[in-house]
């Protein structure tokens, strides 16, 4: 079946999590992609947003979304979620870029329903703060992981119809994280399903046995039914391929010869899905 538009294709800079943007941004170029979404990562969260934009600049690439830092990786620049969110809508304006990626706030798994509830309140409070703000309409929440026994959490991606409702009621999209959904042993076709309304943006990667961000088709999530079904349904908006072959215990030690040829191969398979027939 033939679609209008094509998805914007995208790769996150954080595939080489713990190295440099620039050398991230020199793969990008080489493997073929022509867009980024500049996850600012603990790498690189100290770096000014003028150092940055000369990097991307450099690169000849566009950026197209940026990923706001998760709590680790918070320190006197990005100091909370609040502030994270503010500056990233200054910065996607600067860039020009269609998104903004955040992740909510969670709790742990055994947190009575007293806290969780504040934590809503509180989480909701900071999107009513910023919703006024020029550019807010970029923001896009994405679906959390299964974290394991050893950090379960509870938030609202657990209940997948109450963190629609949320989304809807605050007026703002999502982005849908194949690898996420499938930590959970959910099949991501349904899962995808279920929020296409407020899906702007898709983080794809592939998932086995708790690893998650890893190479499509070298997990056990059904990829090509996946892609197959964005394809029929006409979807078109960002499809961002994240993937990390660095942090430990998911895709370390891979030359990086290898590293490029996955992201070509990857590349090349998300955009002939979408090929008119």
């Amino acid at each position: 079946m033939s679609v209008s538009e094509k998805p914007t294709y995208a790769l996150s800079s954080a595939f080489l999590y713990r190295r440099s943007l620039s050398t991230n941004l020199r793969f990008a170029k080489e493997a073929g992609f022509e867009n980024i979404e500049l996850f600012i990562t603990r790498n690189i969260v100290s770096l000014t947003f003028e150092e940055i934009e000369t990097a991307v600049v450099e690169s000849g690439l566009r950026v197209v979304s940026i990923h706001l830092p998760i709590p680790f990786s918070y320190n006197k620049h990005w100091p909370n979620l609040r502030a994270s969110i503010t500056k990233g809508v200054d910065w996607a304006n600067a860039f020009d870029a269609r998104w903004i990626v955040s992740h909510p706030l969670v709790v742990m798994a055994d947190a009575d329903e007293e806290l969780h509830a504040a934590t809503k309140a509180r989480y909701f409070r900071i999107l009513d703060d910023v919703s006024e703000s020029d550019g807010a309409a970029k923001l896009l929440i994405e679906n959390m992981p299964d974290l394991g026994d050893s950090r379960p959490i509870r938030n609202l991606f657990t209940y997948p119809d109450e963190f629609s409702d949320m989304v809807k009621a605050k007026g703002y999209a999502m982005t849908f994280d194949t690898t996420h959904w499938g930590s959970f042993s959910r099949d991501i076709v349904p899962g995808y399903r279920h929020f296409s309304s407020l899906v702007r943006n898709i983080h794809i990667s592939d998932f086995l046995n708790g690893t998650e961000h890893i190479v499509p088709h070298h997990g056990e999530l059904n990829m090509d039914e996946f892609i197959s079904e964005l394809n029929s349904t006409g979807y078109s908006g960002q499809l961002t391929l994240e993937l990390d072959f660095t942090t430990r215990g998911r895709n370390e030690g891979r030359k990086e010869e290898d590293i490029l040829l996955e992201l070509v191969r990857t590349r090349e398979w998300m955009e002939n899905a979408f090929e008119k027939s």
